[in-house]
């Protein structure tokens, strides 16, 4: 919806309003946004990786690119170099997995890039079963 101040008496300056609520994350598919709050994290050069146990009948996975990666081009390379060293880091299937993309990801080396996710993921996984432990 488009109003117009000038209609109103005021300047001509228009103001567009929208219709719609907006989402805390729009474009991020269900249960990412629990993942990034809630997930349990480890930090390495290439990519950032959140983790919490399944919740539901299949491991959730997901890889994110903010636009401090590059343009989208660049976001995307990121993304897809990402879900290919997944595939290949093997993650366990009991966790839920958000992989978060820097910069690095795009210039390391693919070997690299996957034995740092491998070492991240193994990391989260043993963080997480010294939590579900205390929990017991």
């Amino acid at each position: 919806m488009i109003t117009s101040a000038r209609a109103a008496g005021g300047s001509a300056r228009t103001v567009r309003r929208s219709n719609t609520t907006q989402s805390n994350s729009p474009g991020l598919p269900s249960g990412v946004p629990e993942l990034l709050r809630d997930g349990q994290a480890a930090h390495g050069a290439a990519v950032v990786v959140r983790a919490l146990p399944r919740r539901g009948d299949e491991p959730r996975r997901a890889v994110v690119a903010s636009r401090k990666v590059g343009g989208a081009v660049a976001r995307n390379r990121a993304k897809r170099r990402l879900r290919e060293a997944m595939r290949a880091a093997g993650i366990s299937p009991d966790v839920d997995v958000v992989v978060i993309a820097r910069g690095a990801a795009l210039s390391v080396p693919m070997p690299q890039l996957t034995a740092e996710l491998r070492a991240l993921a193994g990391r989260l996984e043993e963080k997480l079963a010294v939590a579900a432990k205390g929990a017991q």
